[in-house]
Order: C-alpha cells, then sequence, then structure tokens
C-alpha cells in the first residue's frame, strides 16, 4: 500500500503543482482512504480546502501523528480533484470511485491508484467503462489511473457501483452490513462456533472486542437477557455505523459503540466478560501479531473473576498469553478448525 499510496500523491502533487502554475488551482481537494506517507504532507499544503477519509483507525492515528486530521466520511460538496487509494474490498473501491465521480464538478479530475496485486488493471477497465477517458502511469508495480468528469460518464453504472457499496440487510445474517468489514456478506465460522458455545447466562457488563457488525453482539442480547451493559470496540469505523443499526435499543441495557484501536487506545475496563474473534491476515498475509495484541487487549480489560471467550484457528498459538493472564482454560469446542475457549482471569 505504501508503493500505491507514494504513486498516487506524486503524481497529484505534479498535477496541483501544474494547475498552480497556470493559475488555475484545485481548490477543493479529497482524498479517499487516505495512507500516511511523507508525500501527503507536501501535498496536503496545496489545496485552498481539503478533506481527508480514512475509516480505519490505526490509519486515522498515525495520519493524526503526521499533523493530518481525518475523518471516516467525506461531507456531500463539490470537489475540483479526488484522490483514491483502492483497498482490497473490490466493491467498496468502486463505491469509493462512483462517489468520486459524482461529488467532481463538471471537469474536475479523479486520481485512482493501486497496486498489481490488487487488480489494478481489472479497476482501470472499469474506470474507463465509467468515465469514458484516463492517462495512465505505472510505477513500482502500482497503477494509477486519472480521469476528467465530463459528458462520457455512464451515469447508470456510477448509481450501481454507489448502490452496491451502501449499507444493505444480508440474508445470511438477517444484519444490515456493509462492503470492506469483516465477513460482510456471510456469517464467518468462527464467530458462529463462538456464539453456538456461549452460556445463556451472561449478566453484568461485557464487551465484544473487534465487534464487525455485531453478529456476536445481537446474539448474546437475544440470549441473555440479564446483560446490563455492552461495549462494541472497533478499528473499523464502518463496521461500528453497522453495528450501531444492527443493535437497538434495549430497555435494560445500556449499548456503547467504540471506534478505537485497541491495541494503541485504552478501551474499557473492568469488564464482567468479553468475546473475541481475534484478527490473523494483514493484508493478504498471515500475522498474528495484531491477533496476540487483541488477546492481551481482552485479557487485561477484565475485572478479577471476569471471563474471556474467544474462538482462534487451532494452529494458533495464543495461550501462552491466556496462560500468562488468566487463572483458568479451558476448551470449549474444537473442530472444524478451530479452538473456542473460555478463561477466567
Amino acid at each position: 500500500m505504501n508503493a500505491a499510496a507514494g504513486l498516487l500523491y506524486q503524481t497529484g502533487l505534479k498535477l496541483l503543482e501544474y494547475q498552480s502554475s497556470k493559475k488555475t488551482p484545485a481548490l477543493r481537494v479529497a482524498i479517499f482512504n487516505a495512507f500516511p506517507h511523507p508525500l501527503l504532507s507536501e501535498l496536503v499544503c496545496l489545496p485552498e480546502e481539503l478533506q481527508i477519509q480514512q475509516h480505519i483507525r490505526p490509519l486515522s492515528l498515525k495520519l493524526s501523528q503526521q499533523g493530518i486530521p481525518s475523518s471516516p466520511e467525506i461531507s456531500e460538496c463539490s470537489f475540483d480533484m479526488i484522490l483514491i487509494l483502492g483497498s482490497k474490498q473490490r466493491i467498496q473501491t468502486l463505491g469509493w470511485i462512483a462517489t468520486a465521480m459524482d461529488l467532481l464538478s463538471f471537469g474536475g479530475q479523479m486520481l485512482f491508484c493501486t497496486s498489481n496485486d490488487l487488480s489494478a488493471r481489472a479497476f482501470e477497465k472499469r474506470i474507463i467503462e465509467l468515465a469514458g477517458n484516463a492517462r495512465v502511469a505505472i510505477k513500482s508495480k502500482c497503477r494509477c489511473v486519472c480521469v476528467q468528469k465530463s459528458d462520457e460518464m455512464n451515469t447508470t453504472l456510477m448509481r450501481e457501483w454507489k448502490e452496491q457499496a451502501l449499507p444493505h440487510a444480508i440474508f445470511a445474517h438477517d444484519l444490515i452490513s456493509q462492503p470492506g468489514i469483516f465477513s460482510w456478506d456471510r456469517i464467518d465460522t468462527g464467530s458462529c462456533l463462538l456464539a453456538k458455545h456461549l452460556p445463556d447466562d451472561l449478566s453484568g457488563c461485557g464487551m465484544d472486542l473487534g465487534c464487525g457488525n455485531g453478529f456476536l453482539s445481537a446474539s448474546i442480547l437475544r440470549q441473555c437477557d440479564k446483560i446490563s451493559g455492552i461495549h462494541l470496540v472497533d478499528s473499523d469505523a464502518t463496521a461500528i455505523a453497522c453495528a450501531t443499526q444492527n443493535l437497538p435499543p434495549v430497555s435494560h441495557t445500556k449499548i456503547y459503540m467504540h471506534w478505537l484501536d485497541a491495541t494503541a487506545e485504552p478501551i474499557p475496563q473492568s469488564m464482567d466478560w468479553v468475546v473475541l474473534n481475534p484478527p490473523f491476515h494483514a493484508g493478504k498475509s498471515q500475522d498474528i501479531t495484531l491477533g496476540k495484541a487483541m488477546v492481551h487487549a481482552a485479557c487485561c480489560c477484565l475485572k478479577p473473576s471476569g471471563t474471556l471467550f474467544m474462538v482462534a484457528n487451532r494452529k494458533l498459538p495464543y495461550e501462552s498469553i491466556l496462560d500468562t493472564y488468566l487463572k483458568n482454560t479451558k476448551y470449549l469446542y474444537e473442530g472444524e478448525g478451530f479452538k473456542v475457549i473460555e478463561g477466567i482471569k
């Protein structure tokens, strides 16, 4: 992603500097899926008005450390230039592209960049199909596509891509979900197994750590009527927005939503219980560092005698962390490539 971001911002800088030299600067600029990069610090100084979108909390925090504020959403207004860094989720990315073309003023320019291993060439073809024109820059196994909004734009395709990327009800789990969220269009096997093996007498105040669209929390609230409070924590603002819709107010339960990076920011403490399905992928490669950090955070936020319920791939070595922070652990289930573990602090 760093190489694609570098090419995107380098191309954007050249265009902005060229327009400034011609005394036709892009006064209003937006960036979708902004990624922290040295060239971004140069780019943000040029437009008169700039909006930066980043819905992933760790990246938003890194942008803040770079002195660049961001927001999970771009406001509905007209822009002269929009830059987009593609994500690994195709429908989400096409939604950003369609939204950008809709928000551009006539004659405005959109720059899109992604790496070859994230289907850069296929996106180039789709963008040309949408916009009817394109200039392409290729560098470091990445492709940057620049188009101008004109009468050639396929407005029917634009509306179709925007609609597909919006939150909507998914038949598989009967919840509101959105492309880009973990397991957005299906019931994740691990989460399903964890839900099946949770006790039906949970009570007090607990946490759904890495809540996604709220599948586990919704399941808990359906079967446990003694929950006084539940905290939903996720690093993806899109997931939090969907979870908010999926967990309407309950008379006897206080529901708290937190857009947080649980590995870098304080999270609520003294929980009676925590449910966790830790992530173990970074991009397309397996990396359990994040998962270990999430397990550590879950253990630390429990009160004495609080209980952790977690599910993980059977081969992933989380037991050493559990043995360090919890008094008693046991396997509630082993099968289908997963293990469901209960641990008491």
